[in-house]
Formats: C-alpha cells, sequence, structure tokens
C-alpha cells in the first residue's frame, strides 16, 4: 500500500513539474511583433497582429503574418521551412 502511495504521489509531482516547464517553454517561445498603432511603435504578441498595422521587421525577426512590404534595404528570406531545401 505505502509503494502504491508513494508511486501515484511522486507521478503527480512530476506531472505537475512537466506541465510547469511547457508553460514556460511556451511563454519564451511565443512570438511578438513590433507594430506602428497610432503613430508609435509597440510590440505586441504577433497573435493580436490585424489589419492595418504596419509591422517593423529588424534582422533576425520572424514574420509575424501575411503582408505588404513599404520599404526595405538588402531583404533577405530563408525560406528553407517551407520548401524544404537545405
Amino acid at each position: 500500500f505505502v509503494v502504491i502511495t508513494m508511486n501515484a504521489v511522486l507521478g503527480t509531482i512530476q506531472t505537475v513539474k512537466a506541465e510547469q516547464s511547457l508553460d514556460s517553454l511556451k511563454q519564451l517561445s511565443a512570438p511578438e511583433a513590433k507594430v506602428v498603432r497610432d503613430g508609435s511603435a509597440i510590440q505586441i504578441p504577433s497573435r493580436e497582429v490585424t489589419i492595418g498595422d504596419e509591422v517593423i521587421l529588424e534582422a533576425g525577426d520572424c514574420i509575424p503574418a501575411d503582408g505588404k512590404l513599404i520599404e526595405c534595404a538588402s531583404l533577405k528570406v530563408d525560406e528553407s521551412a517551407l520548401t524544404g531545401e537545405s
């Protein structure tokens, strides 16, 4: 009985720790976007980008949404994740 109880307690503790770790990783990997709203640049979660937002991209940024390029200088895009090429 003691072994079964210990096993249940340890399993529960490990499950809780695993869920906390997963939540922490989700927060670390949550992409953010820098957008222009009401004339000022603000940083928001990428899921909140809406129609009419001007997205500001810098070197190394992931593109948070579809859009049109207004202005760029020496743009390079890594499409290997989309095409499967190395």
